[in-house]
């Protein structure tokens, strides 16, 4: 074993120990959290984002999303949804696939939805799905956000700038929102939700942002509401869990795993988001605002990426009992900080984390009443993102969908030179 070999070996070794001796300190009475006797997730160099209690406003429903809640409450009538779609590309498709082919199901469900128009960038490009009658394919966005009949926006075209404008323009005309987009939600939160203040009538739905096909984000914002959460960690990027899996189980290098992903279309030609963790970066913030209530900020959250992964890590983790995953965390276990990071982590074969393979993704939630419960499923691809939209549609459709961000910290955010977002006390 050469000298390099050795150094990895003993410093993964010694990340297991400490790990290990984490999880053997005693927990204060009134923090359960099972996950934490028997997770090994501590980062490989990585200064978590911290923040004590003191310099965070108590946890409350905001008074607009309370009055909100009311409103909707009083005025719960089913209403058709006439949809104005940005994006007809892999998901877009998806979406339309799946609104023609369940209508029946819908409208007997009281979602009565009709797909008017779609955006798109070219009407040159071929389409995957067939336009039925009575759907306009158009490249003008005002085709849209100018239509009076047109009540609901969903946005599925990606990327931040033009993105932001219909989304943002979109609210401003009254227009319900259902939106794939993790990136424009991470970094315009705090804009974003002070105009969805402004509107608290207005449907705004974003299952489909976080972990495809896996309904977190609804969990979130409706099944915790008389729990406390402790802990949030996950596996949420199918591309790098498919390239770590591929790692240990071929024994292959990572360029050669890299190179396979993006022939299977899991990895895009530039895959700095996927691998370098900036993907999970944006989706534990949007987490950890919904399950703390605190913004924090997508360039504040420290993050690690497996471009430095070699497969002789893996056999090293192997002797340990354990294997290597990119993980999403937000932790509050301990009372009075938060902890938001992004790395690879040690994890055991016994922890559930380690039993998702390929592109499969995992999210575990820990809590008071709870104890730990995981939710598993696939985080990318045509059809389990498409049922994230649509299932924010029909419950827009129903009148179901609540508030987007229940709990609210209401703090203020600062970035220090050591990349720490800084709170002011409460003024009150």
């Amino acid at each position: 074993m050469g000298f390099s070999a050795c150094i990895r070996f003993v410093l993964l070794v010694a990340l297991f120990a400490l790990s290990k001796a984490f999880i053997s300190q005693p927990r204060p009475p009134t923090t359960v959290s099972r996950i934490n006797t028997r997770y090994s997730g501590t980062p490989l160099n990585v200064a978590p984002w911290r923040k004590s209690r003191s310099e965070i406003s108590k946890f409350s429903m905001s008074a607009a999303a309370a009055e909100g809640l009311q409103q909707l409450a009083q005025n719960n009538e089913m209403e058709t949804l006439v949809i104005g779609m940005f994006g007809g590309g892999t998901v877009g498709g998806g979406v339309y696939e799946i609104c023609q082919k369940k209508k029946a199901l819908f409208e007997s469900l009281g979602a009565n939805i009709r797909i008017k128009t779609i955006c798109v960038r070219s009407l040159d490009k071929p389409r995957d799905f067939t336009v039925a009658d009575g759907t306009t394919i158009t490249t003008d966005f005002n085709a849209i956000l100018d239509d009076d009949e047109i009540n609901c926006v969903v946005e599925v075209m990606g990327g931040t700038t033009a993105a932001k404008d219909v989304v943002y323009a979109a609210i401003e005309k009254g227009k319900h929102v259902v939106t794939a987009n993790k990136a424009l939600l991470a970094q315009y939160l705090p804009e974003l939700q002070a105009r969805l203040k402004a509107r608290p009538l207005l449907k705004f739905g974003y299952e489909a942002a976080v972990c495809g096909g896996i309904p977190i984000i609804h969990t979130l914002q409706n099944d915790y509401l008389g729990d406390k959460i402790r802990k949030i960690l996950g596996i949420m990027n199918g591309t790098t869990n498919f390239m770590l899996t591929k790692m240990e189980s071929e024994g292959a290098d990572y360029a050669a795993v890299l190179a396979e992903a993006q022939a299977l279309g899991y990895a895009e030609a530039d895959p700095t988001a996927d691998v370098e963790g900036h993907d999970v970066q944006a989706k534990i913030a949007l987490v950890a605002k919904l399950a703390f209530g605190v913004g924090v900020p997508v360039e504040a959250i420290p993050c690690k990426g497996i471009s430095a992964i070699q497969s002789i890590d893996f056999q090293y983790a192997k002797q340990m009992g354990a294997t290597i995953k990119l993980a999403g965390v937000a932790d509050a276990s301990r009372e009075g900080q938060l902890s938001v990071y992004v790395s690879p982590v040690v994890v055991p074969r016994t922890h559930p984390l380690a039993s998702a393979r390929m592109a499969t993704n995992i999210v575990e939630v820990t809590s008071d009443n709870m104890g730990s419960t995981s939710y598993v499923g696939p985080g990318a691809g045509r059809y389990p993102t498409a049922n994230s939209v649509v299932n924010d549609v029909v419950r827009a459709a129903r009148g179901l969908t609540g508030t987007a961000f229940p709990v609210d910290a209401e703090v203020y955010m600062l970035r220090s030179r050591r990349r720490l977002a800084h709170l002011p006390p409460p003024s009150r």
